[in-house]
């Protein structure tokens, strides 16, 4: 609307902000509806694991499993089985670029994070060693939005 009335577009008044308008309900449109930032991240999880799920996870009791660059290991917990996830590839990796405590408090929420009493790691068991990790329930992998 500026450069209309200084003259430095030959615009009628009011011409920018209908053009704006327009191109933010096209925008919009695209878009659609929805909490984008969840949708992100819930893809962002369940994508790892369906890319990774059988390379990067150790199994109990698989001694002759070789595993390059580790993500983490796979484990029944409470009857479920759960990829549990090092902090390090959970932050680093998975997240990437999104929010690791907005993340995990959803995750939480929507009962996929199995977590810890005073945060989102947890210690548990695994192959005889106490470990801490991120547990994530393969049920996130059946709910799509």
């Amino acid at each position: 609307e500026y450069a209309s009335i200084t003259g430095i577009v030959p615009w009628p008044k009011g011409e920018a902000i209908i053009a704006v308008k327009s191109c933010f309900a096209a925008w919009l449109g695209e878009r659609g509806n929805g909490d984008f930032e969840v949708q992100a991240m819930l893809d962002a999880v369940r994508g790892f694991i369906e890319l990774h799920g059988a390379s990067r996870f150790e199994r109990e009791g698989d001694n002759c499993q070789t595993i390059n660059n580790r993500a983490g290991f796979i484990q029944n917990v409470n009857g479920e089985r759960c990829y549990c996830f090092y902090s390090g590839v959970w932050n680093n990796e998975v997240l990437k670029g999104q929010s690791v405590k907005f993340a995990n408090k959803v995750l939480i929420e929507r009962g996929f994070l199995i977590a810890g009493d005073d945060r989102a790691a947890k210690q548990h068991w695994f192959n005889n060693k106490n470990i801490r990790a991120i547990i994530i329930s393969e049920a996130i992998l059946n709910e799509q939005e």
